[in-house]
């Protein structure tokens, strides 16, 4: 009597070709869910902000409130001729900050735009200063931001582009500012503020902008920056002369 052949194992299930793209799909959807929770947490944040306190002033039309929602924490950033800069080189001005970074394929280009249409307003007033932090400065070294800023047409020793630790950075944006910074996502985005921030004199936070408009607009945001700070401007000040 012959022996029976031996039994093969099965084969292995057939992969469906369709499932490299499903996985792709599934994770292009929780990158996008990440990105959506972030932006609304920013939402969030200067919903609370707009709507200011019982003393705000009421800005121009299409603007926010103008009120005081607490002072500037100390920092020490970088600039981008490797020199320290923070707090204290600000004392006595008035000054506008933004949050961006150099390969955002986002709003930033639009942001840096806006301030340069508010800088060239306002470029006559002496007390008057620009701010910019990088939220991506593993890659925006001193060198990559002056590089940026020369492109970018913002290059001014009024402009002050800064990087440091990303801890620092991340501090000045939620406590200072009450905005997020993300970490950064797979195809190299970084979730970030994407408003204009003025401050008075004495180191006092009393405006948000959003940028989401046409910068050029005369009811933008650059047009609502520039009122702003002319007010401020005329407000009297109780701080110390800025550090040279």
């Amino acid at each position: 009597m012959s022996e029976a052949p031996p039994q093969l194992p099965p084969p292995p299930p057939r992969r469906s070709p369709v499932a490299p793209i499903v996985l792709g799909l599934a994770i292009t959807l929780l990158i996008g869910v990440a990105i959506k929770r972030g932006l609304s947490g920013v939402d969030r944040v200067a919903q609370r902000i707009n709507q200011g306190n019982d003393d705000a002033q009421t800005g121009r039309p299409g603007t926010n409130k103008l009120a005081r929602f607490g002072e500037v924490a100390d920092f020490t950033l970088t600039d981008k001729e490797r020199r320290p800069f923070g707090l204290a080189n600000l004392r006595g001005k008035v000054w506008v900050l933004d949050f961006v970074f150099t390969s955002c394929s986002g709003p930033c280009p639009v942001m840096t735009q806006g301030m340069r249409t508010i800088f060239q307003s306002l470029q006559t007033k002496p007390d008057v200063e620009f701010v910019t932090v990088t939220v991506d400065p593993d890659h925006d070294t001193p060198a990559v931001l002056d590089h940026y800023a020369k492109a970018s047409g913002a290059d001014n020793p009024r402009w002050h582009w800064l990087t440091g630790e990303k801890q620092a950075i991340h501090d000045l944006a939620s406590k200072s500012f009450f905005s997020i910074v993300g970490d950064k996502l797979p195809d190299g985005q970084v979730v970030h503020s994407t408003r204009f921030f003025v401050v008075d004199r004495d180191a006092q936070l009393r405006m948000v902008h959003d940028t989401t408009t046409n910068p050029e607009s005369d009811n933008g945001p650059a047009r609502g920056v520039i009122e702003t700070v002319k007010t401020l401007l005329a407000e009297p000040s109780h701080a110390e002369p800025a550090k040279k």
